[in-house]
């Protein structure tokens, strides 16, 4: 007779049917998967088995992101690390006792019980002798400012110096209730008023801590005003004077020109150009005033930044925007190791900024003439070439060697190795360019892009870039998520469809989502206090679109410019995740330097305004030999014919401003 309490064998799916029991996607899954907050699935044969154990943790998972947390911190919660305020947090009542508001806090009972008398921390509202969110929030950020080194007792002042300040408030907004309510609204009035007071709350209370991130950050990063304590004095300089460079500058507003004829006049020189049309700024820099150079990749952001560090500029003349600024114009390599491979960047080294001894920059407030030594006269060219020159034919199209790299890519994910990692491509032709023609047409087909040129010993590193590495203006910081492709079509009913495709693609949205996390985790790290999440769209170039999700904040530590470029090169759209490892793949698998080939190119003043790019769409010309780049990303489900045939695409943006293809 059969043994009828035998128990029943636990649920067993495949991953399309945990997804759809799940409520993801399976893309969603495997993504959870590489980043290690699914564990592997039992093999049978080639055939991947969830448990009932995966579907408990892909729920917990929605959960705990429903309920606001990042990956990062359910990563933390599913190891079962002890946290007190996350166990707070993942409470369903949100208030906690007097007791647990000390274990949160860090803080000594004393203090606690100091700051509840002083009025600076408060019970809930709603529940007598329990403490909110807002509670919680107050004592963290004053524990994470002491173990910063800042004096309890200063803290306290500061605090209570705002606190003196609500009464003010108050009456301010008492006032303005009572000339605005109606009498006959006297009986709503507390019901009214309930519902004013929290918004008004919100109100002065976001605008108070936009004010004093906006304010304080600049006064503490502002070079040229050092804070000195009340009553005394600046410190001393604390970098001997023998090590500083000092350099004077003049700035002159002139007559309107295009500055790319002063860079077609002053070919045979050290000269660079960027120009990003839709902003309305062109930059012609020729000669060298002052050079920061590195020599080992390892090294390159530290040894440039310790020169702009000595370098000090006195700018007299005419005031001007930020582009009219003395600048440091150049970029650096891709790559933290030296790679002994074709192409030479020989004269580009592992990273070149340069003070130009003439600057023309046209910008939308006019056009400015900034020289570093005694102001001379303006080389400028008669005319703009029509004719780019000669490029030998090349196939573009087809590429073994490429589509070998993209297998091998897909060994190393399906392996466990890399969730993601970008190949490129380097196709060289003989060729004799006039560059100034070609920079012409790319800013005129590229008007959204960056197009840039550098020039070092007779070799030109130039392109149009449609991806910001970050831009800065103050403490304001900008960039982007540019990841996910598809080609344009001329037909406006093909285009809306590729469009449409790439939005709904789960490979692209995968990918793009992927640097969307890893650069927003990379700013929060480097003292960026982020905006709410943007939308993303799809950026709409001449004969390639991407996915495209803007990404911005206000700096609140002690960074440069450089600094932000240094923490956020590579980014996942042009190495992979994890980054370290995608690189070391890079550098160990593809046959070519990439040298400054997606790596950050673009300007700095010394007092941290900047702007850099990717290098995408670029080429090196040296010697007669003209070398193009293009690379994808690599995630799984990729396949390798179709990854080439995204590298030809990209191709044809330089192919096309050179007379190649239409």
């Amino acid at each position: 007779m059969a043994d009828t309490n035998t128990e029943a064998p636990p649920a067993a799916w495949r991953v399309e049917a945990l997804a759809e029991e799940g409520g993801v996607s399976v893309d969603t899954i495997r993504y959870y998967q590489k980043l290690g907050l699914l564990h592997p699935p039992e093999r049978q044969g080639r055939v991947a088995i969830y448990d009932a154990t995966h579907l408990e943790r892909l729920l917990t998972i929605r959960r705990l992101s429903d309920e606001g947390f990042s990956l990062s911190q359910i990563e933390r919660l599913l190891e079962g690390e002890v946290d007190p305020l996350f166990g707070a947090l993942q409470s369903t009542d949100h208030t906690v006792s007097f007791d647990q508001l000390v274990e949160l806090s860090g803080f000594p009972v004393e203090i606690v019980e100091l700051a509840v008398d002083a009025g600076l921390i408060r019970a809930a509202p709603t529940a007598p002798g329990r403490f909110d969110r807002e509670a919680v929030s107050m004592l963290t950020a004053g524990s994470a400012l002491l173990e910063a080194g800042l004096p309890l007792e200063e803290l306290l002042g500061v605090a209570m110096g705002y606190a003196e300040q609500v009464e003010q408030v108050v009456d301010d907004a008492i006032e303005l209730f009572q000339r605005h309510l109606e009498p006959t609204e006297r009986d709503r009035r507390a019901d009214i008023v309930a519902e004013l007071v929290p918004l008004v709350s919100d109100l002065v209370a976001g605008h108070f801590r936009q004010t004093l991130v906006d304010r304080a950050s600049a006064r503490l990063l502002a070079r040229e005003q050092p804070i000195a304590a009340e009553g005394g004095s600046l410190p001393d300089e604390t970098e001997p004077a023998s090590i500083r460079t000092k350099v004077a500058a003049t700035r002159r507003r002139i007559e309107d020109l295009d500055p790319l004829r002063v860079f077609r006049a002053a070919a045979g020189q050290p000269r660079a150009l960027w120009c990003v049309p839709d902003a309305g700024i062109t930059i012609a820099a020729i000669g060298e005033a002052h050079l920061a150079t590195s020599t080992l990749p390892a090294d390159r952001f530290a040894d440039i930044s310790a020169e702009l560090g000595g370098l000090e500029i006195e700018v007299d003349g005419d005031a001007g925007p930020p582009e009219s600024e003395p600048l440091l114009l150049g970029g650096l390599c891709f790559s933290d190791r030296t790679i002994a491979r074709a192409p030479d960047w020989g004269p580009f080294g592992a990273g070149r900024l340069v003070l130009p001894r003439l600057q023309v920059a046209r910008t939308p407030q006019g056009t400015y003439a900034t020289s570093c030594g005694p102001p001379g006269e303006i080389p400028i060219a008669d005319s703009l070439p029509a004719e780019f020159g000669r490029v030998a034919d090349l196939d573009h199209r087809t590429d073994d060697d490429f589509e070998q790299l993209v297998v091998d890519a897909l060994a190393a994910i399906e392996a466990g190795d890399l969730a993601k990692v970008v190949t490129a491509r380097a196709l060289p032709a003989s060729a004799e360019l006039e560059i100034t023609a070609v920079l012409d047409r790319l800013r005129a087909r590229f008007p959204n892009c960056a197009t840039f040129a550098f020039e070092a010993d007779g070799a030109i590193f130039f392109g149009a870039s449609p991806e910001q590495l970050v831009a800065r203006r103050g403490t304001r910081v900008e960039t982007m998520a540019l990841a996910g492709t598809r080609p344009r079509h001329d037909h406006p009913g093909l285009d809306a469809q590729l469009r449409a495709s790439l939005l709904a693609s789960p490979k692209e949205r995968l990918e793009h989502q992927m640097v969307v996390d890893d650069i927003r985790a990379t700013l929060r790290n480097a003292g960026v206090v982020l905006d709410p999440d943007a939308e993303t769209g799809v950026l709409q170039l001449r004969r390639n679109q991407h996915l495209h999700t803007p990404i911005a904040g206000e700096l609140t530590a002690a960074a440069s410019t450089l600094d932000l470029v240094a923490a956020l090169h590579p980014t996942p759209a042009v190495a992979g995740l994890p980054r370290e490892a995608s690189q070391d793949w890079i550098d160990e698998h593809e046959a070519f330097d990439r040298g400054w080939y997606a790596a950050p190119v673009g300007w700095t003043t010394v007092d941290g305004t900047g702007d850099f790019r990717v290098a995408l769409r670029s080429a090196l010309y040296r010697d007669g030999t003209l070398t193009l780049f293009a690379g994808g990303g690599i995630v799984e489900g990729s396949v390798p014919g179709q990854e080439l045939a995204e590298t030809a695409v990209k191709f044809e943006a330089l192919l096309g401003a050179l007379g190649v293809t239409e």
